[in-house]
């Protein structure tokens, strides 16, 4: 971890360095940054500690012991079971993408943030007070009913056992109104409309999980250089795919990922606080009486 900190910073990012190196010492999490991650930074590691900081923040988070909740008994204990769900889910891509980054595959990298950023439009999509008093829907979810385009495979399947005949679309319908199933499209929906940096970066990451963009590509081979004139030809070069192979991405591409990850975890702490019921003014009173109780 970076001791010393760069000239040129104002004192309250000052302060905030210092205490983010500082809780990270008091509580470092499971899976952190290579040190070849760490050199790249050269002498501002401030990217790094601040992803490595948010994750450290996930791990150390349930206010209420875990062994004190049964996870859906009440609205109460159900946004806390939800809350729980999102935030152990993130911390999971997270640390993916810390692994990913210390073996410098970039492939791995951006997959990760993509998925950070569908858990960011998940609790965008639930941080809406009709949803987050909507036991019904929680309970659905807690459930672990799927909401994916594929997760209709099991219900189709017993009603062309059940009919002879395949799911006709108003049947399917009913079945979405019934089990308050909403379509991954619509919980990504409002997250794309209210913020444009949001919609970038997930354009952007969604052009690793699949070859279809030049972006990724065009970025290494920039970091890369003038190729020899024999590797260049209308199919690509083959130093670019033994490079990508043998020794991963330039470390310099993976700080400015590190980076936007960190930007993902900014935007996602403040929203999946809002379904977390101890930051609930009504349901506060529930929470205080529950650390009462148990002498917290």
């Amino acid at each position: 971890m970076s001791e010393s900190l760069p000239d040129g910073i104002n004192e309250e990012t000052r302060r905030n360095r210092r205490f983010q190196q500082e809780f990270l010492r008091a509580h470092p999490p499971l899976i952190r940054f290579a040190p070849s991650v760490r050199d790249g930074a050269s002498a501002d590691a401030g990217a790094v500690d601040h992803f490595e900081f948010m994750m450290a923040l996930i791990e150390v988070h349930p206010i209420i012991p875990l062994e004190v909740c049964s996870f859906g008994s009440d609205l109460l204990d159900a946004r806390r079971a939800l809350a729980y769900h999102i935030m152990i889910r993130q911390l999971g891509h997270a640390r993916s993408l810390v692994v990913n980054a210390n073996i410098k595959n970039r492939v791995g990298i951006g997959v990760s943030l993509r998925c950070m950023l569908e858990m960011y439009a998940f609790a965008q999509f639930f941080s809406q007070p009709d949803r987050l008093n909507d036991y019904r829907l929680i309970e659905v979810f807690l459930l672990g009913q799927s909401f994916a385009s594929g997760g209709w495979y099991q219900w189709e399947r017993i009603w062309e056992e059940t009919h002879g005949e395949p799911m006709p679309e108003a049947a399917r319908q009913l079945f979405e109104k019934l089990l308050g199933l909403p379509r991954l499209k619509t919980i990504l929906k409002p997250a794309h409309e209210q913020d444009k940096g949001f919609s970038y970066l997930y354009s952007r990451y969604s052009e690793y999980v699949h070859p279809a963009f030049a972006n990724p590509r065009a970025e290494f081979e920039g970091e890369l250089g003038e190729l020899k004139s024999e590797d260049r030809n209308s199919f690509g070069s083959s130093e670019y795919y033994a490079r990508e192979v043998r020794e991963g991405a330039p470390t310099k591409l993976i700080l400015g990922d590190i980076s936007a990850g960190g930007f993902c975890l900014e935007m996602f702490w403040p929203v999946v606080l809002k379904i977390d019921p101890h930051f609930d003014d009504e349901l506060r009173p529930g929470i205080v009486q529950i650390l009462e109780k148990l002498g917290l």
